[in-house]
C-alpha cells in the first residue's frame, strides 16, 4: 500500500491513527520518518510490520500535540527519572521548545504558586529574579524530606516582605524530588 495512497488514509482514519511531523520531547528524534499516533493493539502485527520500517510509532495515551508548534511530548512517564516537557495553562499543552522560545506568560504563572515549579531550566535573571539564599529543598519517602511548598512560601513571604518567588530547580530522583526558589522585589514588572 502506497502511504500516499487514498486507501492509506482511509485505512489511518478507521484506526484512529494520527500523523505527526517531529517530536519536542528531550531525546527523542525521528529517523526522518513521520511519526504515528494509536492504541496499537487494535492494529495487525503485520501492519506494525510494515508501518514500522516507515514510520516512529508511538502509543496515543502516551503522547500529546503542543498547542503552539505541534510536536509531540510524552505525557506519560517512561522512567523514574522523566520529568514533564510541557506545562498545561488555560486547558492547552504547551511544549517546553514553546516555553523557552515565549517564557513570559509562564513565568508569570509561577509567581507565588507553590503547586508549580518552573521545569525548563529557563534563565529567570532577565526577570528580576535571584536565587534565594539557602533555599535547597527536597520531599520524599524518607525522614527529613517533608519540605511542602505551601508553607515554605507562607515562611519565605514572611521572612523577605516585598518579594515575590518563584520555586525552581526542579529535580528528581527514583525516592524523592529537589528544588530551590527564587525571589524578586514585588513591583519588578
Amino acid at each position: 500500500m502506497d502511504i500516499n495512497s487514498e486507501r492509506f488514509y482511509n485505512w489511518q482514519d478507521a484506526n484512529d491513527i494520527m500523523q505527526h511531523g517531529e517530536y519536542a520531547e528531550p531525546g527523542y528524534g525521528n529517523r526522518g520518518f513521520p511519526i504515528l499516533t494509536a492504541n496499537w493493539n487494535d492494529v495487525s502485527e503485520t501492519a506494525q510490520t510494515w508501518l514500522e520500517q516507515r514510520f516512529e510509532l508511538e502509543w496515543s495515551d502516551e503522547w500529546s500535540t503542543c498547542g503552539n508548534c505541534y510536536k509531540l511530548v510524552r505525557i506519560s512517564g517512561d522512567c523514574w527519572d522523566w520529568k514533564p516537557f510541557y506545562t498545561i495553562g488555560d486547558g492547552e499543552l504547551t511544549c517546553g521548545d514553546c516555553i523557552v522560545e515565549y517564557p513570559d506568560d509562564y513565568v508569570e504563572s509561577l509567581i507565588d504558586n507553590p503547586e508549580s515549579v518552573e521545569m525548563f531550566d529557563l534563565d529567570l535573571k532577565p526577570f528580576g529574579f535571584e536565587p534565594v539564599p539557602d533555599a535547597d529543598y527536597e520531599n520524599g519517602m524518607h525522614p527529613g524530606q517533608t519540605d511542602n511548598p505551601i508553607e515554605l512560601l507562607a515562611q519565605l513571604q514572611k521572612q523577605y516582605p516585598g518579594m515575590e518567588f518563584i520555586f525552581t530547580g526542579y529535580g528528581n530522583s527514583q525516592f524523592c524530588c529537589t528544588f530551590s526558589a527564587a525571589m524578586r522585589p514585588i513591583d519588578q514588572d
